[in-house]
């Protein structure tokens, strides 16, 4: 689970700048919150919403984790630039790093992971693992001279092995996070990949997490699966009666032998059906026995008659399209077994207020002590700032300075903010900022 993000000298976010989904005291909707292993004693938020005025830069929160996911999953190579993209508004960013800061609850533990880079390479990095009353480092890396206390820490049996380890992790490309190095390196049948799991830990948490951009046409995750969203998007009153799966040739989709192979290994690996959609329509494909099959996606919709008719994927309407794309994710976060954090930009381009309320509160009805799920989204849509819905701390206010940097600070972080006051009036007034203060515009003409 997400604990803790904080950005630093990223776009618009020139000082550092958190989201904090660990739950304060606040005892209103506790009951839905997520607890970690008792040693930890805290429990933490399973949704969190962005609001701020346009350009405020909601959406760089996510961006940043996108970022760092990338650098992670597919590093730079040699001759490829860094993701180095400083604060354009104050000449001496451009000569400071990057920073994300992660925390995160990976396998009952916590972890601290700190990133710092620039144009030319990683600059710092550190990997903790935080226990109830010490912490544990597992690598220190500043500016190519590197740490390994965790591997320093094994048995004198596991000596040999964790120095086999050692030096393979020196040889890191300076363009390349040593969380993401040790994810690929080939340690041979005489390292016992079991003690390597803390070192693994910031590769299989940032697997779990999963960014849908503003406008996504398509997104797709082997983590998230595919969800029942079939049985949902029936329940959001546009009409639609069901979906039909009709069997077609792999053909039928219109991609390149080698996309359908890749699908096919995809599949050998996580058996979950996948979903993509592209200009000939929504399909699922799916492995049954050595054969790879294929079904295109249809909604039924019911005519003045009762009939359900069925429309071409492209014959639907946007917002159509959009619903199925984040029901199929909301479900599966909804499922109790997932493990995952489904990051949404611009909710309320998707969805009208009603069913993203609807959205929301589906989700949260599936939350509680045991649930590992987090849904975070970013909106404009005040009539979502429901503190019968979301918790003070749920509510993140974004807004910029007059230096054009961008903050974020919790509801539940401001005096006289009670969970039954009429919180969108005192958005609207300025007294929580994250509003901007707009005159009439003027329209000259000729």
């Amino acid at each position: 689970m997400l604990l803790d993000f904080t950005v630093a000298n990223f776009r618009s976010i020139y000082q550092p700048a958190s989201l904090n989904m660990v739950a304060t005291r606040e005892q209103h909707l506790r009951d839905r919150n997520p607890a970690l292993v008792q040693r930890y004693k805290k429990t933490v938020n399973p949704i969190a919403g962005l609001f701020g005025a346009n350009a405020a830069g909601k959406s760089n929160f996510l961006k940043a984790m996108q970022t760092l996911k990338e650098l992670i999953s597919n590093p730079p190579r040699p001759n490829e630039s860094m993701p180095y993209d400083p604060f354009a508004l104050d000449r001496s960013a451009s000569q400071q790093p990057t920073t994300f800061e992660l925390l995160f609850e990976w396998g009952g533990m916590m972890y601290e992971y700190i990133l710092c880079y620039d144009s030319n390479s990683v600059v710092e990095e550190y990997l903790t693992k935080l226990l109830s009353r010490t912490d544990q480092e597992i690598f220190v890396r500043e500016r190519g001279v590197f740490a390994f206390p965790y591997l320093d820490s094994q048995d004198d049996a596991a000596e040999k092995a964790a120095e086999k380890v050692r030096t393979l992790l020196e040889a890191v490309p300076t363009k390349v996070p040593l969380a993401s190095y040790v994810a690929e390196v080939n340690f041979g049948g005489d390292v016992d990949k079991q003690k390597l799991e803390p070192l693994l830990a910031v590769s299989e948490f940032l697997k779990t997490v999963l960014v849908v951009p503003a406008g996504a046409v398509d997104v797709a995750s082997e983590q998230f699966g595919v969800g029942d969203w079939q049985e949902a998007i029936t329940q959001i009153d546009a009409g639609i009666a069901g979906v039909h799966a009709e069997e077609v040739e792999p053909s039928a989709m219109g991609v390149s032998a080698e996309l359908l192979r890749e699908y096919r290994q995809a599949l050998e690996q996580h058996p979950a059906p996948i979903e993509a959609e592209n200009e000939h329509g929504r399909f699922r494909v799916a492995l049954n026995g050595d054969n790879l099959v294929v079904y295109r996606m249809t909604l039924e919709h019911v005519n003045g008659t009762n009939t359900p008719v069925r429309l071409k994927w492209a014959d639907e309407s946007d917002g159509t399209k959009a619903a199925a794309r984040l029901l199929e994710l909301v479900s599966v976060l909804a499922d109790g077994g997932t493990h995952g954090v489904l990051m949404v930009d611009e909710l309320d381009r998707s969805f009208h207020t009603e069913l993203s309320r609807a959205l929301i509160r589906g989700f949260l009805n599936t939350c509680g002590p045991d649930s590992r799920a987090q849904l975070i989204f970013t909106t404009h849509d005040l009539l979502l700032m429901d503190p019968q819905m979301l918790r003070r701390d749920e509510i993140w206010l974004v807004e910029k300075d007059h230096r054009g940097q961008t903050s974020a600070t919790a509801l539940s972080d401001y005096d006289g903010a009670r969970k039954d006051a009429d919180l969108r009036k005192s958005y609207l007034q300025g007294r929580f900022g994250g509003v901007p203060a707009l005159e009439p515009l003027e329209f000259v003409h000729g």
